[in-house]
C-alpha cells in the first residue's frame, strides 16, 4: 500500500526520534537537575501573604464604620433607604399654590454606636420628636442636637421632620408664582448632620433635597465638607438667621397656648364636620382610611404656628388609619371660618 504525502512525514519524524530505555540512572539525574522558579515563587507567596495582611489591616480600619459611612438614613413613612446612588421621590408633594401633601420628608438614622448627631438645615425648617420619650423634642428649628446612645433599638423612633414653610409662603403669598417660577436655590435644600460616635470618631453627611416641577421632592444623601460659606451649620443651635422672626413665631406661639387654654379651639358641629371632611380627603388620597378621628389637646407639643394664620384659625386632630396602629397628628387651617380647610402638617 502507498502512502500519502501525510503517512510519509509522519514516518521521518518517527525515524528522527531518539528513544532511550529509562534505567535507574536516568532517574537519578532527572532528580538531581535543580528545580526553576523555587526562589521566585517563594519570594511571590511570600508577597501574597504580606498583601493580605495589609489588606486585613485596611479593613479593620474602615470596616470599624461599615466600610466609609457607619449610618444609614430610611424615609420614615415608607422605610425606603436614602442614599447617593440615586435620589429618592419622597411621597409627600406640594402644589402652586403651596398646599402639602403629606410629609415631604420625615427620616430617622440607623448606625452603630452614635453618640449624637447635630441637624442644621439651610433654607427651611427641621423639628424633631423621640417616640420612646426618653429625650426632649424639638420644635421648628435651623439647627439642633440630638443624643442618640448605646441603644440602638431607639433610633429609627427618633424622627426628624423637614418643614418647606418658607416654599409654602412664597407660593401662597402671591397667586401668580408658580412651582416653575421659584428659583434653584429656593428649590433646594440641604441638611447636614455632623456625626459623632461613641469611640469619639465623627463624619458628615448630607441629606439633599429638590422640589420638582410636578410638586414631589427628590431626596438624596452623600458626604459633605463643612467650609466657613456655610453659616447655617457654623450658628449655635437654636438660632436663626433671622432673630426677629423667631421673636414673631415665638410671640404667636405664646399666643396660640393662652388662646388654647381659654377657648379650647371650641368648633361648632358644620365646621367640624368640614374638618373631617377634608381630612378624609387628604388620606384618602394617599390610598388611607380613616378609622379614628378626634381634636387634639391644645397644649399639645406638637401644635406649632404657622405665619399668615391666627391663632384660632388652626387646629390639630389626632387620627388612626386602617392597618397602622400608630397615632399621626394632622394640623388643618382656614381663613374662612373652616369652610375651606387647608392641610398646613402631617405626621407621627
Amino acid at each position: 500500500m502507498e502512502m500519502g504525502e501525510f503517512g510519509k512525514n509522519y514516518k521521518e519524524a518517527v525515524d528522527h526520534v531518539k528513544v532511550e530505555p529509562i534505567t535507574a540512572e536516568t532517574i537519578e539525574k532527572r532528580h538531581q537537575r535543580k528545580p526553576r522558579g523555587i526562589k521566585a515563587r517563594r519570594w511571590a507567596v511570600v508577597g501574597a501573604v504580606a498583601a493580605i495582611a495589609c489588606l486585613a489591616v485596611v479593613l479593620g480600619v474602615l470596616g470599624q464604620h461599615g466600610m466609609g459611612s457607619a449610618i444609614t438614613v430610611y424615609a420614615y413613612e415608607t422605610g425606603e433607604r436614602l442614599t447617593g446612588e440615586k435620589p429618592v421621590l419622597m411621597s409627600g408633594s406640594i402644589d402652586d399654590d403651596g398646599q402639602m401633601h403629606g410629609h415631604p420628608l420625615e427620616f430617622y438614622v440607623s448606625g452603630e454606636d452614635i453618640d449624637s448627631i447635630r441637624f442644621s438645615c439651610r433654607n427651611e425648617w427641621i423639628s424633631f420628636a423621640d417616640w420612646t420619650q426618653k429625650r426632649d423634642s424639638f420644635g421648628l428649628s435651623k439647627s439642633f442636637t440630638v443624643a442618640y446612645g448605646a441603644d440602638e433599638d431607639d433610633y429609627p423612633y427618633l424622627v426628624v421632620d423637614w418643614l418647606p414653610q418658607n416654599l409654602i409662603e412664597k407660593l401662597t403669598d402671591d397667586e401668580d408664582i408658580m412651582i416653575s417660577d421659584l428659583s434653584q436655590e429656593d428649590r433646594e435644600d440641604i441638611i447636614v448632620m455632623e456625626v459623632t460616635y461613641g469611640n469619639g470618631e465623627s463624619e458628615v453627611k448630607a441629606i439633599f433635597i429638590a422640589l420638582e416641577d410636578d410638586g414631589g421632592f427628590s431626596v438624596s444623601v452623600n458626604d459633605y465638607q463643612i467650609t466657613s460659606e456655610d453659616s447655617f451649620v457654623l450658628q449655635a443651635d437654636g438660632d436663626t438667621e433671622e432673630q426677629p422672626e423667631q421673636e414673631i413665631c415665638e410671640d404667636v406661639t405664646e399666643e396660640i397656648q393662652e388662646s388654647d387654654s381659654e377657648s379650647g379651639f371650641a368648633l361648632s358641629d358644620e365646621d367640624e364636620g368640614n374638618i373631617r371632611l377634608a381630612i378624609d380627603d387628604y388620606y384618602s388620597s394617599l390610598g388611607k382610611t380613616v378609622t379614628n378621628c378626634t381634636q387634639a389637646d391644645p397644649e399639645s407639643p406638637f401644635m406649632q404656628s404657622y405665619e399668615g394664620y391666627e391663632p384660632d384659625e388652626v387646629v390639630m386632630f389626632e387620627v388612626y388609619t386602617e392597618g397602622d396602629d400608630n397615632k399621626r397628628h394632622i394640623t388643618i387651617g382656614s381663613k374662612d371660618g373652616w369652610q375651606n380647610c387647608k392641610i398646613l402638617n402631617e405626621g407621627y
